[in-house]
């Protein structure tokens, strides 16, 4: 098909004769069109022995990226060592070519300074409140939160998936997600993200808080 909703994995089957020597070997490599005037790919794979299979199930290491139209280059060698020229497919791309837009952050709250208190932090409590995302191809199915010593960090808290555009977090349930103890009056960066329907991640905002 043209488009895919697994995020990174690709489906290929592909065939080739030689009557002389027959077939030896395939090798293959997945690559995608960087959208440049000359048409040329950018690598995501190197070349990979396939042996004599026709038909693979490729997992990648890394997810498909939105907009990006990937292809399955193939390349035959006969049995007298010679190779064919390399057969492309016909190219698929994600089913949703857009991340999940940007979240800004509710303006509601306690103010100190430039910093706004939407986000709540204290050594025994956290909360968050924030505008939905959007995504019109596949919608929003939830968001992760992190924080960070510094702006997009996630060394404080590992990224963790909530459902709603706000939450509130105890003592218990603090402590069980922090990675280092919070230090009073200390600055960290809180950052949030959202997931579309398809797993494709938008970019992360941030705002700083004051552990009070």
């Amino acid at each position: 098909g043209d488009t895919t909703s697994s995020l990174n994995t690709l489906i290929v089957n592909w065939s080739s004769t030689d009557y002389e020597s027959g077939i030896q070997e395939y090798q293959y490599q997945v690559a995608y069109d960087n959208g440049n005037a000359r048409g040329n790919l950018k690598e995501v794979t190197p070349w990979i022995s396939a042996g004599g299979q026709t038909e693979l199930v490729i997992r990648l290491d890394k997810q498909l990226l939105p907009g990006k139209k990937y292809f399955v280059l193939v390349k035959a060698k006969n049995g007298v060592g010679m190779w064919s020229n390399v057969g492309r497919s016909n190219g698929i791309e994600l089913k949703d070519p857009t991340p999940p837009s940007k979240i800004s952050f509710s303006q509601t709250g306690r103010k100190k300074g430039n910093i706004d208190y939407v986000i709540m932090l204290t050594d025994s409590s956290l909360s968050a409140s924030w505008y939905s995302a959007s995504d019109p191809e596949s919608g929003i199915i939830g968001y992760l939160f992190a924080l960070g010593t510094t702006e997009g960090a996630s060394d404080v808290i590992s990224w963790s998936a909530v459902k709603s555009t706000s939450f509130t977090l105890d003592k218990t349930q603090l402590n069980k997600l922090l990675n280092i103890k919070l230090q009073k009056n200390a600055t960290y960066y809180f950052s949030i993200k959202a997931m579309n329907g398809i797993g494709v991640v938008g970019e992360a905002a941030y705002k700083a808080v004051v552990v009070n």
